[in-house]
């Protein structure tokens, strides 16, 4: 291609997702308590298409920068609400009117406590308002720039209400999808050109390219097409070749290369030429990449081979294989090597190979011999293997073919060595660097599943933080495609796992953890990744989401330089118990908010112990907030967002005192201070008084019957004629009744057992819901 190769960019429109709202799953709410403050709502506003799905707006560019500094922080409270965002039944298509349905029912929630006062109302006491992941997409489908821009545009108008000052938003996560950065700089004329130079249909490669750039998911079971991967191919060397001519050209448009002085239809032209000679010469560079640095065909060998493709007959074909296979056995087997060379033709791709190296040397001499040396050649081919690992193989081996290459390198790592008289196999992989195949997340979109992180109130600073190693569950299309079995017994597929790839770090489900690690921080990513400074509340907070927390990628990245008041987990799969009561850099507190679990808790730091919450239901049609009563270790169940009735539910810590704040003042706690929180764990503490009154009675009423029966097996009529009048004891034991001792014995004792058990933990709670209401009757003190 010449230089003056015109360019012209490509532009195509996104499907309209139908608006729909369908119905959620209401939940009932016991023992109410009346709510008198009505919220308000507001309008959303309308926003114009943003076009073709491909790359979405950094959050840095449309966040607002907070302008003033509120009142002093002295604490901090947690209110969590209690969503599950992975429940199917109660799934909200991806829509403007989905995602503007859950904004306001979420700060609508948020509004309700807060001009209920259920939250601490003191100006220095500031909130930290949380939603579990994927809140904001239809689990498994991500949202375009579009959706996303109307998602955050939501956020920022329903946080900006005068009435949260004093708060920050952990709004949950949405997944937002990126186009493959080796698609990001090919046009039209040049898909022309690839097409052309490849043997494509004309125009093939535009339907490829949409919907390579489309907010849909890849498809996880089946390879890349030929096209999709060669265009990948050359996008990825023709990126290479631009950013080796100029360091910031990954940074610039495609219109935007010639004003670098960039000529990209000569870089273009170069790329192409290299894929084509990587292409044409696959089989043979396969062939000597498996060999092993260093390990190519002699000069004798070769020239064997030539007659023998002459001599063209089974003899020759059999000796052919057998030249071959004492080459690459172990990595292949005999019979493998059978396999991929079944005629004299596929022998002859190995000789001509060498052959369009020569000529290729030979075009590059002003007065060239007719035959050149043969180490010359040798040397020539030999420099080719690097760049048909690292510029074809990533984009054009299989999944299988990749698997069955690293089994093949791993076998040739084993070498025997005589050793006190015996034959002692060990490994040895002098060749894993040259060997091995990198994969390249980059011929595939990326899937970033970020937290929006806004301060309440006007003009409040918005930030975001980025997953950085994806789960196995995150998309349950990528979990069908990429496991079977479930447990101890799930297996990994046979499947191109960086085809769901987290953007920005490139890590996918299966990366291991060094190299998450590694390329987490070749990305930049460190403690202030996951950080956001509220000014306004003068916090600062750091987020991870789920599996950054859960499996120690929050830890490993940011402990040297971690410094903050609050780490808020959003998750999706991540059990409580696993908070620790301590983490280094983390001053006060920390909290989960899980969507798939139902688990909500929060630690405080500063005692090293879990904060007092309750978990509250919200009736939308008496108004009424009932409280969730748990016991041991059994949370309650959480439903799907609740956009039509507007209830929901709500875990609301105590008020936790900034490790680094001064002390409270009495003047700041008030008589209305929490007032319907102390009302409600007032309440909630004289039922639960009751019920263990109540268990002691039925506790003792069961022991007495038991001993009656043990002092004497006359006493049998009576104490079976007892039971099964006993209402309480002939429900424990199915409506049934009882006629032998065993059965009355047995009844009683597993009786027993289990109303103590209840007792107990009515009486664990007891005691923190006391403690929860010390804390909300006198000022936080640091004690």
């Amino acid at each position: 291609m010449s230089s003056n190769h015109v360019r012209h960019s490509s532009s195509h429109s996104s499907p309209i997702l139908q608006s729909h709202t369908p119905s959620v799953h209401p939940h009932k709410t016991p023992s109410p308590l009346k709510l008198s403050s009505t919220p308000s709502n507001s309008s959303s506003p309308k926003l114009e298409a943003k076009g073709h799905v491909s790359h979405s707006v950094p959050i840095d560019q449309i966040a607002l920068e907070s302008k003033a500094k509120g009142d002093e922080a002295k604490r901090l409270q947690v209110v969590q609400l209690r969503i599950n965002t992975i429940d199917d039944s109660g799934a909200l298509p991806n829509s403007k009117a989905s995602i503007t349905a859950k904004a306001e029912a979420a700060f609508h929630a948020f509004e309700v406590l807060h001009h209920g006062k259920w939250d601490d109302p003191r100006p220095n006491t500031k909130k930290v308002y949380t939603l579990p992941e994927f809140f904001w997409n239809d689990f498994g489908h991500n949202l375009s720039p579009e959706l996303e821009a109307h998602a955050i545009a939501e956020i920022q108008r329903l946080a900006s209400q005068e009435q949260f000052e004093g708060c920050v938003f952990v709004c949950g996560t949405m997944t937002v999808a990126h186009a493959p950065e080796d698609l990001a700089k090919l046009v039209d004329s040049d898909l022309r050109q690839i097409e052309e130079a490849f043997g494509f249909d004309a125009n093939a490669l535009d339907p490829i390219k949409e919907r390579a750039e489309s907010s849909e998911n890849e498809n996880f079971k089946r390879e890349p097409s030929r096209e999709r991967k060669i265009m990948s191919a050359v996008g990825h060397e023709y990126n290479r070749a631009l950013t080796a001519l100029n360091p910031d050209a990954a940074q610039l448009a495609p219109d935007e290369l010639k004003d670098a002085e960039i000529d990209e239809g000569e870089v273009l032209e170069a790329a192409i030429k290299e894929i084509q000679f990587l292409d044409k010469n696959r089989k043979a560079l396969m062939f000597l990449t498996s060999l092993g640095q260093g390990r190519q065909p002699s000069e004798a060998q070769l020239n064997r081979l030539r007659d023998l493709v002459q001599q063209n007959d089974a003899a020759a074909l059999a000796e052919a294989q057998d030249i071959l296979a004492s080459l690459v056995v172990p990595y292949k087997s005999a019979v493998g090597v059978k396999r991929d060379f079944k005629n004299l033709s596929s022998v002859k791709t190995i000789l001509r190979l060498y052959t369009r190296v020569e000529k290729e040397l030979k075009s590059q001499m002003q007065d060239p011999p007719g035959r050149l040396p043969f180490q010359t050649v040798a040397d020539a081919v030999e420099q080719k293997l690097p760049a048909f690992k690292n510029k074809f193989l990533p984009f054009y081996m299989t999944a299988s073919d990749r698997t069955e290459h690293k089994s093949g390198v791993n076998r040739t790592k084993i070498k025997e060595e005589s050793r006190g008289g015996r034959t002692v196999k060990f490994r040895s992989d002098p060749n894993r660097q040259y060997t091995a195949v990198p994969m390249r997340h980059t011929m595939f979109k990326t899937t970033e599943n970020k937290a929006i992180v806004i301060e309440g109130g006007i003009d409040g600073k918005m930030g975001s933080v980025s997953k950085v190693v994806p789960s196995e569950i995150d998309n349950p299309h990528y979990t069908k495609a990429a496991t079977s079995g479930k447990g101890y017994s799930k297996n990994i597929q046979d499947i191109r796992h960086e085809s769901f790839s987290a953007f920005p770090s490139g890590n996918n489900p299966q990366t291991s953890r060094q190299q998450s690690i590694a390329n987490a921080r070749d990305v930049g990513i460190d403690a202030s990744s996951f950080e956001f400074e509220s000014p306004k509340t003068g916090m600062r907070l750091a987020v991870a989401i789920c599996r950054d927390y859960s499996e120690g990628f929050y830890d490993a990245l940011s402990s040297e330089h971690r410094n903050v008041d609050h780490l808020q987990v959003v998750s999706a799969g991540v059990p409580s118990s696993k908070l620790p009561n301590h983490m280094d850099g983390v001053h006060t507190s920390m909290a989960v908010n899980d969507g798939l679990n139902s688990e909500s808790k929060v630690k405080d730091f500063t005692k090293r112990q879990d904060a007092p919450s309750l978990i509250v239901d919200f009736d939308p049609h008496t108004r009424e907030l009932t409280p969730r009563p748990m016991y041991g270790k059994q949370f309650p169940p959480t439903f799907p967002i609740d956009v039509n009735r507007g209830g929901f539910s709500v875990d609301i810590s105590a008020p936790i005192h900034l490790d680094r704040a001064p002390d409270s003042d009495d003047e700041s706690f008030t008589s209305e201070t929490e007032s319907h929180m102390k009302d409600m764990i007032a309440e909630l503490t004289r039922s639960e008084a009751d019920q263990i009154s109540r268990l002691g009675d039925q506790i003792q009423t069961a022991t007495e019957l038991k001993n009656h029966l043990e002092l004497s097996e006359e006493n049998l009529p009576e104490v079976v004629e007892a039971i099964n009048q006993n209402p309480d004891l002939t429900a424990f034991n199915g409506e049934k009744p009882v006629q032998t001792a065993e059965e009355a014995r047995s009844l009683l004792v597993s009786y027993i057992k289990a109303r103590t058990s209840e007792q107990m933990e009515l009486n664990t709670a007891q005691i923190k819901r006391l403690a929860h209401l010390d804390l909300l009757r006198m000022p936080s003190h640091r004690t």
